[in-house]
């Protein structure tokens, strides 16, 4: 007799049964726990190696394991010291775990000898500051990595046991249960990502005078990154401040401050003239709904462009394609052109060759500074080449990230690392106008010098590093 078993197509048993997510929105604070349980289907002893991605300036709190009803603690160690205590662990034949970051900002998970038969239940906890941007506060999950075009170890520095393998037959379920207490709970609370159902919760002896229970309407799976977005914020900043507890001077005593400020400036009444070079994603992953609000707006774009400016066009999958040889001056005669090649934008070139099309977009024109407009699903592997040609070059990067799940931490590096800004934009919202906010964005004038001016009497013991760069509106 056989009995049932769960495998992939490939023939491989399901390890990963799936993952829960628990969060809770306090402010502008996220405190998420995940809990992903792990079994071993098979008669023998086996290692787990997973690979995930956090979201962008996330911070690790803490693990813990569960193996045979006993718990474990993780601890934080030199690197190179936790990899020969996992490996001892191991050579034992004792069940051992490895927690450590990759270099592109993605987190392996290593379970050593999992038993036969057995399950482990793995939480990790992690806390994020949600950034205002344009009014609103957009909340990122992710909960898969993408294929990505490249070298996985020498592009993307990962380990090589580490490279994630990717299977689109398998299905890992997702559930999730989100709390939004106090000021978050009043704005209007949506998801582009995921059917989810509300419920508001009675708010007694918790200190808030709302509470928002959000879960997902049908189930779910890991698949595509959950997105909760919140609009109409009663402001755009915000502050929280306490006392540190711990301090037991009176006389002296220490508070802590979080403060997060928007600021926004409006056009000068006579634009300066703006150099702005268009390059589109047009692989295979960027077709259907994607290629076609990318049209849209890029028509919007050439419409609104004044005659003082200057423009270039290019397109890029395993390899690019340039339609002007420098920058346009803008004409009739040049916006008929741009409106003819954005038109026919097809998404029928393979895969995504996005470094070497950067770097050839960067150097289209005459040297100086300029903007750089990205529309792509940022599924590659390496941008630290990329990063350095932009810098050297004095470019902005604008980018605006598509799909069910964008490489969320390279594309914030290309912008904010080069002063400009970043816009994500899942399956069935509206790109147009995601893409037109950026473009209205580089009409405004980078802000590079930042600094806090404390009142007379106040001499902070340390604080967080200031943004090297503000662009308005975030």
């Amino acid at each position: 007799m056989t009995h049932a078993q769960c495998t992939t197509r490939k023939g491989k048993p399901l390890v990963l049964k799936g993952m829960t997510a628990q969060g809770r929105v306090v402010g502008r604070m996220l405190e998420m726990n995940l809990q992903q349980t792990f079994a071993n289907p098979t008669g023998h002893n086996m290692e787990v190696v997973y690979t995930f991605p956090l979201p962008h300036e996330a911070v690790l709190m803490g693990i813990q394991v569960t193996l045979n009803g006993e718990v474990l603690h993780g601890k934080v160690s030199a690197r190179a010291a936790a990899r020969q205590q996992y490996e001892d662990a191991m050579a034992d034949g004792h069940s051992a775990l490895l927690l450590s970051v990759q270099r592109n900002g993605t987190h392996t998970l290593e379970l050593g000898n999992l038993l036969a038969h057995e399950t482990a239940v793995i939480k990790l906890s992690y806390v994020q500051v949600l950034k205002p941007e344009q009014g609103s506060l957009r909340l990122m999950l992710p909960t898969t990595l993408a294929p990505r075009y490249g070298d996985p170890i020498r592009g993307g520095k990962y380990e090589p046991h580490a490279v994630p393998e990717s299977d689109p037959t398998v299905e890992y379920p997702f559930e999730l249960v989100m709390r939004i207490e106090g000021e978050m709970a009043m704005s209007r609370i949506g998801s582009p990502s995921h059917p989810i159902q509300m419920q508001l919760l009675p708010a007694i002896g918790s200190g808030q005078t709302v509470i928002q229970e959000v879960r997902l309407a049908k189930a779910g799976y890991l698949d595509r990154d959950f997105i909760l977005q919140f609009d109409r914020l009663s402001h755009p900043s915000q502050g929280l401040a306490a006392w540190d507890r711990l301090e037991t001077d009176a006389n002296h005593p220490v508070g802590v401050i979080m403060a997060g400020f928007t600021p926004s400036w409006k056009l000068p009444d006579t634009p300066a003239p703006l150099s702005v070079k268009v390059l589109v994603d047009c692989s295979g992953s960027m077709q259907g709904d994607s290629i076609q609000a990318a049209r849209r707006a890029l028509l919007k774009i050439v419409d609104e462009l004044n005659d003082t400016d200057r423009f270039s066009l290019s397109r890029f999958g395993s390899h690019l394609e340039h339609r002007t040889k420098s920058l346009w001056k803008t004409s009739s005669r040049t916006r008929a052109a741009a409106r003819i090649w954005i038109e026919n934008l097809l998404a029928d070139l393979g895969g995504t060759e996005m470094a070497a099309a950067l770097n050839s977009t960067l150097q289209l024109g005459t040297a100086g500074a300029s903007n750089l407009l990205l529309i792509t699903d940022g599924e590659v592997e390496s941008i630290d080449d990329v990063l350095e040609a932009a810098r050297q070059s004095a470019h902005r990067l604008f980018v605006v990230g598509i799909g069910s799940s964008p490489a969320e931490h390279l594309l914030r590096r290309l912008a904010t690392e080069t002063g400009g800004s970043c816009e994500f934009v899942a399956p069935g919202e509206a790109v147009e106008s995601a893409i037109l906010r950026l473009y209205h964005r580089m009409r405004c004038p980078g802000v590079s010098q930042v600094e806090i001016r404390w009142p007379d009497g106040i001499t902070p013991r340390s604080q967080t590093d200031l943004p090297k760069s503000l662009v308005s509106g975030q």
